[in-house]
């Protein structure tokens, strides 16, 4: 590992083993971990310590007491679950070798699922043992941060925020559109920041699923997309491949016997070299000394998503998940960078008077597919577009907009029970110029996905205007001014058309709607590229530019790095070389410039209409590199 560059491992206690009986922790298996320990101190590694492991790699391993006891709220269990955490942690409080405790492996595997009360009583309680006998190590679940996935388990994100230190989420994407796969850990990256260090704990893939030049292809993407996320670490699954074939669980689920960066001889595969090349890359960089270029772009969570359930309310959570994910997508091909905004909840009080607010440095909102946001945030948006903001909202089918018309300038006529399903596929042709897209130029659909979930919505307009029709001339889109600024309004479900078009980014252009949008709202990033399938990060230092380019395609792209305020000197950071702004990018190549301005990047960055977010917050001592 440290051959590789590498600074951290994620370890797993074996439960069964460290706890036999309900009354004590093995004193044998104690001396195996400190053994443990004290190796990677000797080797340099940090490691990041796992209590429960009742689920590994297919198979549940049971301790022999539990009965049906149940794991999250039995007394009795929790009882015996915090002795457990409170020995070992209390054993290795002083030691600077582990980073952070984790408290499961994807345990819902193995205990279930519970209800939200439950879960966070039980992280609570677990979290309260172990900081009781140690307060220097921070602590996270280990549970995948599915609930930020669309897979409420009961342990809601949003629910123990107070109660952990950090989030990791697991990410094994499987989709239909290549540039969606490839953008899928750092979108679950970007899902589970709720304020605290993010470490994609999980990510990897099997040489059984794919060749070991395309493993390394996927991790070469996603360390660098994932660091240009915010995430704080990155955790590949698995340093090594077994030679276990007759052992469980490998005997039954053979393609675990591959996942690992290095061949069962110790020989490293090509994935390992990717980790080997990110060290180095991340090693040249002092990263207190640059912050990340934000735009004040924001997708919007609705809160009926994110676990919340309102009153017999029925809401497709993976239809939801799937719209954020291609807008996620998209933005990303306009080189708009996003987050996330979460809509408040709403209070259980029968009646509140609070309207929500969104974030100050807030420019642009995007609400692709929405079905439904509660009615004060419906309000909100009046009042975000009234102080300047611009927002795009796109239509879903059972939409649930009180104010329609104030909001969207239109009227709508949506027939009750009944929805109105394009006969064909969709052509959208603009007759006015909005952002970059000329008069008369047209983004073409296939519609696609469920009957009902495709339909659009007819609207007659009432004070917005009409910048794109469908071949039928209705309205397709519409832009409503209001105050000193503006909704645009998108009669058609885009983001589920595309969603459910198989690769459909290979031809696709409606990144340039949403590049339009930002240039709406003000939003100029410093640098630009004019290749939607090379993603741009931007960090500003003092005196400087770190400009990172991922290529998420499979094939080559011959891209131009631009500047709006000059550049006086570009330098490859790897190989030194200098000049280069006219780039060939091999398929899923990686390049990181440093870039001299002309100009001071503060002074830059005010005028370009950006500005700078904090590097995520680093977990004590040096931050895991993977």
């Amino acid at each position: 590992m440290k051959a590789l560059g590498l600074n951290v491992c994620r370890s797993f206690l074996f439960t069964p083993d460290f706890m036999p009986k309900p009354t004590e922790v093995d004193p044998v298996m104690m001396e195996r971990l400190e053994e443990f320990i004290a190796l990677c101190e000797n080797a340099g590694i940090y490691t990041i310590l796992t209590f429960f492991v009742g689920h590994m790699s297919g198979e549940n391993w049971d301790v022999p007491w539990r009965g049906d006891r149940d794991f999250w709220s039995d007394p009795w269990m929790l009882e015996k679950e915090c002795l457990y955490v409170q020995t070992v942690a209390g054993r290795f409080a002083e030691t600077d070798t582990i980073l952070a405790w984790i408290l499961t492996n994807e345990i819902t595997h193995y205990a279930g699922n519970t209800n939200p009360a439950s879960g966070s009583h039980w992280a609570r309680t677990l979290c309260k043992a172990i900081r009781e006998v140690d307060s220097l190590h921070p602590i996270g679940l280990g549970d995948g941060c599915w609930e930020t996935l669309g897979q409420d388990n009961g342990l809601r994100a949003s629910d123990v925020t107070s109660i952990v230190d950090l989030f990791g989420p697991h990410s094994y994407p499987k989709d239909n559109d290549s540039l969606r796969h490839s953008n899928a850990p750092s979108f679950a990256i970007r899902m589970a920041d709720f304020g605290k260090p993010v470490i994609l704990e999980e990510f990897g893939c099997s040489t059984a699923h794919a060749s070991c030049q395309h493993q390394a292809d996927y991790y070469r993407t996603t360390l660098h997309t994932a660091f240009l996320a915010g995430a704080a670490g990155a955790l590949g699954w698995c340093f090594s491949d077994f030679d276990l074939p007759h052992q469980r669980p490998y005997s039954h689920h053979g393609f675990e016997l591959l996942f690992g960066v290095t061949r069962a001889d110790g020989t490293p595969k090509p994935a390992a070299l990717e980790l080997k090349r990110f060290a180095e890359i991340i090693g040249k960089v002092d990263l207190s000394s640059y912050t990340p270029e934000s735009s004040g772009a924001y997708i919007v969570v609705p809160s009926h998503f994110d676990g919340t359930k309102y009153p017999f309310w029925q809401v497709d959570v993976q239809a939801t998940l799937g719209a954020l994910q291609e807008a996620f997508t998209l933005a990303k091909q306009a080189h708009v960078p996003v987050t996330f905004f979460r809509e408040p909840v709403l209070p259980e009080d029968v009646e509140s008077l609070s309207v929500p607010s969104f974030l100050h440095d807030a420019r642009l909102l995007i609400l692709p597919n929405c079905q439904a946001l509660t009615a004060p945030t419906y309000e909100a948006l009046v009042q975000f577009a009234e102080a300047g903001g611009i927002a795009y909202y796109s239509y879903h089918t059972d939409l649930s907009v009180h104010n329609f018309e104030r909001l969207f300038g239109c009227e709508h006529r949506l027939r009750y029970g009944l929805v109105d399903v394009p006969a064909d596929d969709v052509e959208i042709t603009f007759i006015e110029d909005f952002g970059e897209i000329q008069r008369g130029e047209k983004l073409r659909y296939r519609r696609a996905g469920q009957y009902r979930r495709s339909s659009f919505c007819p609207v007659t307009p009432r004070g917005a205007r009409v910048i794109a029709e469908d071949s039928h001339g209705h309205p397709a889109l519409l832009v409503n001014p209001i105050g000193k600024g503006k909704i645009v309004f998108c009669t058609y479900p885009l983001e589920y058309y595309l969603l459910n078009t198989p690769e459909v980014h290979a031809k696709d252009e409606t990144y340039r709607l949403y590049h339009s949008l930002a240039s709406e709202a003000g939003i100029a990033p410093t640098f630009t590229i004019d290749d939607p399938f090379v993603e741009i990060g931007i960090l500003r230092g003092s005196h400087d530019w770190l400009v990172w380019l991922v290529n998420h395609s499979w094939e080559p792209r011959s891209c131009l790095l631009s500047s709006r305020h000059g550049v006086l000197r570009v330098e490859d950071l790897e190989s030194g070389r200098e000049g280069e702004q006219q780039l060939i990018l091999a398929g899923k190549e990686v390049r990181v410039l440093r870039a001299e301005p002309t100009t001071s990047p503060h002074e830059t960055l005010s005028r370009a209409g950006v500005s700078s977010s904090r590097l995520p917050t680093q977990i004590p001592q040096q931050p895991p590199v993977t």
